[in-house]
């Protein structure tokens, strides 16, 4: 019998409570001090709009990777709240700003409405009404991560790393990836007008046509011997899609590929848990990702079961800079591993998770909450994951720096033999399948390194 089934039962009850009263005691003072500073700086607030903005900044002060006092929070939030201007329709002045006091805080951190919350259920789920891409901040700029195959922003051709400066005219500079999301998002069949800034040229304005977008979890084909296989991102389907997929290559009459190719280019991320699945199915032991919060102390670990979907045959991982978070986290387990050759450019360098709280009929808080790490302990934020093998498309402008060498060295993509079916400019892929034809890696650096 365990030790606490021993205990008193008065006593187990206290224990039990004791966590609920320490978050109710919290959330009460953390109320009265809303309401207090509401007053002083002289915010007009419903009681209703107290209880949110309490149940923002609680979770907020108790779970943000950055660490902030109550005070500095509150205080910011409802100076924001109060100073609020072009309000959306659709929107409040309180949800207006708190989004802005957030964006402070933290560029991925976003208050989502009772609706906003049913529309990023709907993305998670793999359906959502929109353009079709997906955006992170970097150098306090609003940039495309990657546009989803066959959407319509990749149809008007949306690129990784373009800036977006305007959406509808409204400038987008200093919003949140949230409040930026938001303003492409609209009914299937509506336009949106988006202003695009692209390395070395002017900006230019692109007018796309909304639509349902829905999302393919994964995808399998076959080059000859070799077995292929895209995700496009990491939803609730991912696994089971992948799963699929691979089964399809395996019992495939002609026999089971020689190796495999994961192709995680363009890939966002998503789900974090799906993107340990995702490494754990083709891994059979080994340390996939490790997690710190606030502090920077080691929390969580993530490790591999037994058992390979691909029944240990060789694997080539592709990458890109559009290949970010949960990409990163399966990238960077199969490379830490030895179980896969990482081949392509530098990755996106999104090191952060966040975690979703629901707030009840309020809607939910999205939170910066954990920084994660590669299986040798090295973080992943702002650095990315580098590849194994860099090849660059012929349209890439990468630099190779000290920083950023690859460790086994950089291909000549021109120089791997065409495949039938694969775009004659996809050096990658095609260099993907001339190192697994290979029989190694060195065979394949002996033939096509870059100079040479």
């Amino acid at each position: 019998m365990s030790m606490i089934a021993k205990l008193p039962v008065r006593l187990l009850r206290i224990i039990t409570i004791l966590p609920l009263v320490l978050l109710l005691w919290t959330c009460s003072s953390t109320s009265g001090g809303v309401r207090e500073r509401a007053t002083d700086l002289g915010v007009p607030l419903t009681d209703q709009d107290i209880e949110l903005v309490n149940s923002v900044m609680s979770r907020v002060v108790s779970n943000a990777l950055v660490d902030k006092s109550s005070t500095h929070l509150i205080d910011d939030a409802l100076i924001k709240i109060r100073d609020a201007e072009d309000i959306p329709a659709d929107r409040t002045r309180v949800d207006v700003g708190l989004n802005a006091a957030l964006k402070d805080l933290d560029p991925y951190a976003v208050y989502l409405n009772a609706d906003r919350t049913r529309r990023m259920r709907e993305r998670l789920s793999g359906n959502f009404e929109g353009i079709g891409v997906f955006i992170g901040i970097r150098d306090e700029k609003l940039t495309v991560t990657s546009p989803i195959e066959g959407s319509p922003a990749m149809a008007a051709g949306l690129q990784p790393q373009d800036h977006i400066t305007h959406v509808n005219g409204t400038p987008t500079q200093g919003l949140s990836v949230g409040e930026a999301a938001a303003l492409m998002r609209g009914r299937r069949g509506t336009d949106v007008a988006i202003t695009i800034q692209r390395k070395n040229e002017s900006p230019f304005d692109v007018s796309i046509t909304r639509a349902l977008i829905t999302v393919p979890t994964a995808s399998s084909r076959r080059y000859g011997d070799i077995g292929y296989l895209r995700l496009t991102q990491f939803t609730e389907t991912t696994e089971p899609g992948l799963e699929e997929a691979v089964n399809k290559l395996v019992l495939d009459p002609a026999g089971i590929p020689s190796g495999f190719i994961l192709d995680l280019r363009n890939n966002p991320g998503g789900l974090t848990t799906q993107a340990t699945a995702v490494a754990d199915a083709f891994m059979e032991t080994g340390l996939i990702w490790s997690t710190s919060r606030r502090g920077g102390q080691e929390t969580r670990r993530y490790s591999a079961t037994s058992g390979d979907i691909t029944l240990g045959r060789p694997l080539v991982v592709l990458q890109n800079r559009g290949s970010a978070s949960a990409s990163e986290i399966v990238a960077g387990g199969l490379q830490g591993n030895g179980r896969a050759v990482v081949l392509g450019t530098r990755s996106f360098g999104k090191g952060v998770a966040q975690s979703h709280f629901r707030l009840g009929s309020n809607g939910t808080l999205r939170l910066t909450t954990l920084q994660f790490y590669k299986p040798d302990g090295s973080s992943v934020h702002k650095v990315g994951i580098q590849p194994d093998i860099l090849v660059t498309q012929p349209e890439d402008d990468t630099e190779v720096t000290d920083e950023s060498k690859p460790r086994l060295g950089e291909a000549d993509g021109s120089s791997c033999p065409e495949v039938d079916a694969v775009e004659a400019d996809d050096f990658q892929l095609r260099c993907a399948i001339a190192l697994l034809r290979a029989g190694g890696t060195p065979a394949f650096m002996a033939l096509h390194r870059a100079g040479s």
